[in-house]
C-alpha cells in the first residue's frame, strides 16, 4: 500500500491511464481506413484503428480493471452473460458517424459525469445491447477518454451484476474504480483525481447526513438540490474510499471481507442502514465524524495490487481485412448508434461488395430485416449466412432463434414444423459450443427443447446454464420447472420452485409456478387411485380443489373426488350388508336388526334398497324359524 502526499499525488502515480492515447494521430477521412486490429481477451473484443498494439493495451488493462472488480464481492461474482465490444477510433473525425445525437455517452447517461465536471462529447460512451455491450473510445492530444467510458463499464457492471446495491454504493464504486491505472505488472486502485483532491480541501457544503445518503435512491436522487449534488457524489466517493482502504489497513482478514458481506447482506434484502452497520461495525450517527477525521489526514491511501501479465490476458491479436472493418462498423451502426440502420446497411453492402460470401455481413443484413419486422428477409439473410459457415455464434443464434418464431410458441403441428424445430435446435446447439458463455443461446436452446414431444436432459441442461448466468430470469425458472413437471421429476421441481422463491420473482410468476406443482399433484392422485389407495387420492384431490386458481383443474379435481365418494359409499354399503348378513346367518337377530338399521340410511339406490328388503325377508324368516 502507498500513500499520496498531503492533498496531492506523486509525480510517478501521475502516469497518465493508457499512455496511448496520448499519441497525437492524424485524422482521417473515412472511419474504415487505418490499420484495425480484432484483439480478443477473455471478457473482451478491442477492434482497434490505430493497430494490435494499441488493441493489446486496451484489452490487458480491460481485463486488469475486470479482475480488480472482482474483489467488491467475489462470492457472488458471475461473469457477464454478453459479449463486449471497444471500438478504439483514432480521431474525432473517424467516430464522427458513430456519435450518439445530444450526448457523447449513450444510453448509459452518468448523472455525475454533468455534476462533477462532464468528459466532452469526443469522451465516447458504452451502450448496452441484448446482442453484446458495445463501448465506443476515442483518443486525443490533450484529452484521455477511457476513465469516462471505463466508469460507464463499471456502472453496468454493477446493474447487471448486483442491481440490488444502493444508488450512494454504486456511485462510490464507480467513481473509485475509473481512476484504475496500471504500472506494468501492478495495478493501481484508489488514486484520487485532482477534482476530488480539490473538493476536500476547499468545499463549503458539509456532507450529506448519513442516514439520507444512505437511503437515496433513483427516485429520491431528483428531489436532491443542484448545489447539494456535487457533495453527494463525491462524499460516495470519499465514503468508499474510506471503507476499501479501512479494510485493508490492518490485514485483518475479518476486516477485508466487510465489503463483501455489506453487498449480500442487502443482496439478502437487509435494509442498508442496518446492513451497514453490521458489516463495517461503524454507527451511522458517528460516521461522517470519521469520515472528516480520514480527509483530514492529509494523506490518501492508494492499493497497489499484481495482476496477470499481458501475454496471458491476450488471447488473438489479427488484423483486419477491409470487408471484415466494414462489417464490424456496421455492427457498430446497427447496435449502438441511434437510427443507424440506414448507415449500417451501407456497410454490410460495401463489405459484401468485396466478399459476398462473407457471412458476418450476410447476418448483418438479417439484423436490419428483423428490426424492420421483416422475419422471412431476414430468416433468408440468416440461412445464406450460415451457409457460408460464417462460424460466428450470434449468426448460428439468430437463424435458430427466427426457426423458432415460426412456430409461434406451439409444438409442432406437421412434418415441416418437425423439420423448423430440429434445425432450430441444431443452430443453437452450434452457437453455444461455438460461445458457450452466450447466455441467451442457452435459453433460447432449453426453450426448443421444451417443444419437443418428450421432454429431454439436454433441455434441463441448456435451462440450468442459462440460469447459472441469469438467476433472476422467471422464464428461465418456469421453463426449467415445466420441463422436470414433464419428466415426473418432483424432487428437482420443488427445488426449482423454492429457487423462484428465493430469487424474489413476481407473485403472477409464483402462481403458475404453483399451478404447474399442482398439475403433478393432480396426476400423483390420479395414479394413488389405480394403485387402490383411494383415501391417500381424495386427500390429495381436496387440497388441490381447494388451493388451484385454475378453473379447468379445479372442476377435475372436483369430479374427481365426487366419483372417489361414490366408491366410498359403494365400499361402505358393503361392508355392513355383509356384517348385517353374517349376523342373521349366525341368529344374532339384536345384531342384525341394528345393522339393518343403518343400512335402510344409507339405501339411495334401487339396487341398495333391493339389498335392505332381503336381508329384512332373511331376519323375519330366521325370527320365524326361532319361534318354531
Amino acid at each position: 500500500m502507498k500513500k499520496c502526499s498531503r492533498f496531492g499525488v506523486s509525480a510517478a502515480t501521475l502516469t497518465v491511464f493508457f499512455v496511448t492515447f496520448l499519441w497525437a494521430w492524424p485524422a482521417v477521412a473515412q472511419p474504415e481506413s487505418g490499420n484495425w486490429a480484432r484483439v480478443e481477451t477473455a471478457h473482451f473484443t478491442i477492434l482497434s484503428q490505430s493497430g494490435g498494439e494499441v488493441g493489446r493495451q486496451v484489452g490487458a488493462d480491460l481485463e486488469r480493471l475486470h479482475h480488480a472488480l472482482q474483489v467488491l464481492a467475489p462470492s457472488s461474482h458471475r461473469e457477464s452473460p454478453l459479449p463486449s465490444y471497444f471500438y478504439v477510433f483514432s480521431d474525432e473525425a473517424s467516430l464522427a458517424p458513430f456519435r450518439q445525437p445530444g450526448s457523447g455517452y449513450g444510453s448509459l447517461n452518468d448523472p455525475s459525469m454533468e455534476v462533477l465536471g462532464g468528459a466532452p462529447s469526443n469522451a465516447g460512451y458504452l451502450v448496452p445491447h441484448e446482442h453484446g455491450n458495445y463501448a465506443v473510445v476515442v483518443g486525443g492530444e490533450d484529452f484521455v477518454p477511457t476513465r469516462y467510458v471505463y466508469k460507464q463499464y463499471i456502472h453496468h457492471r454493477l446493474h447487471e451484476e448486483h442491481p440490488y446495491l444502493p444508488h450512494w454504493f454504486r456511485q462510490g464504486v464507480a467513481e473509485f474504480y475509473s481512476a484504475f491505472k496500471t504500472e506494468g505488472d501492478y495495478a493501481l486502485l484508489g488514486l484520487p483525481s485532482e477534482e476530488h483532491l480539490q473538493w476536500i480541501r476547499y468545499r463549503n457544503q458539509p456532507l450529506v447526513p448519513a442516514v439520507q445518503l444512505m437511503t437515496v435512491d433513483e427516485q429520491s436522487f431528483d428531489q436532491i438540490p443542484q448545489m447539494v449534488r456535487q457533495t453527494y457524489f463525491r462524499q460516495s466517493w470519499g465514503l468508499f474510499h474510506f471503507l476499501h482502504n479501512r479494510s485493508l489497513e490492518n490485514g485483518s482478514p475479518s476486516k477485508r471481507q466487510q465489503i463483501p458481506q455489506f453487498v449480500a447482506k442487502v443482496a439478502a434484502g437487509m435494509p442498508t442502514t442496518h446492513s451497514f452497520e453490521e458489516a463495517f461495525g461503524l454507527k451511522l450517527d458517528t460516521l461522517n465524524a470519521q469520515l472528516e477525521e480520514y480527509f483530514g489526514r492529509g494523506e490518501l491511501t492508494y492499493l497497489k495490487i499484481p495482476v496477470e501479465q499481458l501475454d496471458l490476458l491476450i488471447l488473438k491479436s489479427v488484423e483486419l481485412k477491409p470487408h471484415e472493418v466494414l462489417y464490424h462498423l456496421g455492427d457498430l451502426s446497427a447496435r449502438a448508434v441511434q437510427g443507424g440502420e440506414s448507415q449500417a446497411a451501407k456497410f454490410f453492402e460495401r463489405s459484401l461488395e468485396m466478399e459476398p460470401s462473407y457471412g458476418p455481413a450476410l447476418a448483418g443484413l438479417g439484423v436490419l430485416a428483423e428490426s424492420a419486422g421483416n422475419d422471412q428477409a431476414a430468416r433468408e439473410h440468416y440461412h445464406k449466412a450460415m451457409a457460408q459457415g460464417s462460424g460466428d455464434f450470434l449468426t448460428s443464434y439468430l437463424y435458430g432463434k427466427s426457426l423458432l418464431r415460426t412456430l409461434e410458441g406451439k409444438r409442432p403441428a406437421d412434418e415441416a414444423q418437425e423439420q423448423a424445430l430440429e434445425q432450430a435446435i441444431a443452430s443453437l446447439r452450434k452457437s453455444v459450443e461455438q460461445s458457450d458463455a452466450f447466455a441467451e443461446a442457452w435459453a433460447e436452446l432449453g426453450y426448443a427443447y421444451g417443444l419437443q414431444t418428450e421432454p429431454s436432459d439436454a433441455g434441463v441442461e441448456a435451462l440450468q446454464r442459462a440460469l447459472g448466468f441469469f438467476p433472476e430470469r422467471a422464464d428461465l425458472g418456469l421453463n426449467l420447472l415445466l420441463t422436470h413437471a414433464r419428466r415426473g421429476e418432483r424432487t428437482e421441481a420443488d427445488t426449482v420452485f423454492e429457487s423462484l422463491k428465493t430469487a424474489g420473482v413476481d407473485a403472477g410468476t409464483l402462481g403458475r409456478a404453483q399451478e404447474i406443482l399442482l398439475q403433478m399433484d393432480y396426476r400423483e392422485a390420479a395414479q394413488r387411485v389405480r394403485k387402490g389407495r383411494a383415501d391417500d387420492a381424495i386427500a390429495l384431490f381436496a387440497r388441490i380443489q381447494s388451493t388451484t386458481q385454475d378453473p379447468g383443474l379445479k372442476e377435475k379435481a372436483e369430479e374427481q373426488l365426487d366419483k372417489l365418494s361414490m366408491v366410498g359409499d359403494y365400499r361402505g354399503f358393503i361392508d355392513l350388508y355383509n356384517r348385517a348378513a353374517a349376523a342373521v346367518n349366525s341368529g344374532d337377530s339384536a345384531k342384525a336388526r341394528e345393522l339393518v338399521d343403518r343400512l335402510s340410511e344409507k339405501a339411495v339406490q334401487p339396487w341398495q334398497l333391493g339389498q335392505v328388503k332381503k336381508l329384512r325377508r332373511a331376519l323375519a324368516e330366521a325370527d320365524k324359524g326361532s319361534e318354531g
